[in-house]
């Protein structure tokens, strides 16, 4: 739902079950690049990329992203934010085809499409932040 024009740089407001659907889905994703690298090595090194891939999601930020706080620790524009995202997405869910996982990485990424096509406003706005 945009309360605003999206270009003028007002609110976007996401939907209450979006936004829990997107914590599920961060979730998920950082577990799955963890099983993905945790199969693939070991279980350490598994551990090591789940925590290097929460840092960098919680570190760079657009301010003021309706999906966040609204605070930005190393703000970054809202395409650099919007390619974080779909990284740590996509890799979540290769992570768990890796760990062969296939029915998990079929459901989150599904889950992953469903939010952002319900996130549209949140997007076009995050393509007009600098």
């Amino acid at each position: 739902m945009i309360d605003g024009d999206i270009g003028s740089g007002d609110a976007v407001r996401m939907e209450p079950w979006n936004l829990a659907l997107r914590f599920v889905l961060e979730v998920a994703c950082v577990a799955g690049i963890g099983a993905g690298v945790g199969s693939a090595g070991s279980t350490l090194l598994g551990i090591v990329a789940a925590v290097a891939a929460v840092v960098v999601w919680g570190t760079f930020a657009t301010p003021d992203d309706p999906s966040r706080s609204g605070r930005a620790p190393v703000p970054v524009p809202g395409v650099v934010r919007l390619a974080l995202e779909l990284a740590v997405f996509g890799a979540g869910v290769a992570g768990w085809f890796v760990a062969g996982q296939r029915l998990v990485a079929v459901t989150v990424g599904l889950s992953a499409v469903i939010h952002h096509l319900a996130a549209g406003p949140r997007l076009a706005w995050l393509v007009t932040r600098r």
